[in-house]
């Protein structure tokens, strides 16, 4: 399948006319095959949308390595319900290339992110993996804004697994049953990740938080495919070792989570709202954090830390 004929929506209007490049593809399904000069629909045909779907391009005609600032162009296309979507023309300069960032999202799964070159007078196909891991949902309703309960408890939650799989949860906890958790050292066992958030951070028109979760295992090959970009990092900018050349990161584990209110809307968390940190070093501060994360390892990313990194419990 090629890309859709549906065309795109610049969003932020560009200034370079000299050149052009092409964007279209489809959301991987065990059947996908792409074709850049191939049509998915005939013209007397008319698509049908995925209203789950969508498809964004965010294209750095600065060059800063930032997607999304004032100086970039953002290009939408609706995704079609065999997953196709079609950016059509994009505006590049002549003989050259923009790098570009690809977000394909469907509601219910981890979106696919992508680091792209654009370069002009070429087609690009892209098989974008956006439907192959499933988030754990959560819908929790939060006690009254202004109330006690509102002000002193926590959100947690989690995802761990069990017998009938991966889970997750959700539960509002007070600050001493928080404390009893954390002393428990049986707890956690089968857990692979927890976010506890002070509710007291949660706008006051925050009614119910809609979570959706996805743990990531970077040793498991299926896992590492999902990773949002390229392992790559930037180079030192100073002293001896200065490059200007990405460096391979190695991942032990990354997560996804993502919060949304009771109109879908994503929730922004209040940090003037924290409590300053009162507690020594060695313990958890619930009330000063934003989000406090813990994330639980397996034997290989075990491994991992102890080539790579800081493997010292203790600091």
């Amino acid at each position: 399948m090629g890309g859709g004929s549906s065309s795109s929506t610049p969003t932020t209007p560009t200034t370079t006319t000299s050149g052009s490049a092409s964007l279209s593809g489809t959301i991987a399904s065990s059947t996908s095959s792409v074709s850049g000069s191939s049509a998915l629909f005939a013209t007397a045909v008319t698509p049908t949308y995925d209203e789950s779907a969508s498809a964004t391009l965010v294209v750095d005609q600065n060059g800063d390595g930032i997607y999304g600032d004032s100086k970039d162009a953002t290009y939408t296309a609706p995704v079609a319900t065999n997953g196709a979507f079609d950016f059509g023309t994009i505006t590049v300069p002549e003989g050259s290339s923009y790098k570009a960032k690809l977000t394909v999202s469907k509601s219910g799964y981890a979106p696919y992110t992508k680091i792209i070159t654009l370069n002009d007078k070429q087609n690009v196909s892209i098989v974008a993996d956006a439907a192959s891991a499933p988030l754990q949902v959560e819908v929790v309703t939060l006690p009254a804004a202004g109330s006690a309960a509102r002000q002193s408890s926590f959100l947690k939650l989690g995802v761990k697994n069990s017998e009938a799989g991966v889970t997750s949860y959700a539960k509002i906890m007070s600050l001493s049953e928080l404390n009893a958790e954390a002393a428990d050292q049986s707890f956690g066992a089968n857990s692979v990740s927890e976010s506890v958030i002070p509710l007291a951070v949660f706008p006051a028109g925050v009614e119910v938080v809609n979570a959706q979760m996805k743990a990531f295992d970077p040793t498991d090959p299926d896992d590492s495919a999902k990773f949002p970009g390229d392992y790559k990092g930037v180079g030192k900018n100073s002293g001896a070792s200065a490059t200007e050349e990405p460096m391979q990161l190695v991942s032990v584990a990354f997560d996804l989570i993502s919060l949304t209110d009771q109109n879908g809307d994503d929730i922004t968390l209040d940090k003037a709202k924290l409590a300053p940190s009162k507690i020594n070093p060695q313990a958890i501060d619930w009330s000063a954090c934003l989000q406090t994360k813990t994330r639980y390892v397996g034997e290989a990313q075990k491994k991992l830390i102890e080539k790579y990194g800081d493997d010292d419990n203790t600091t």
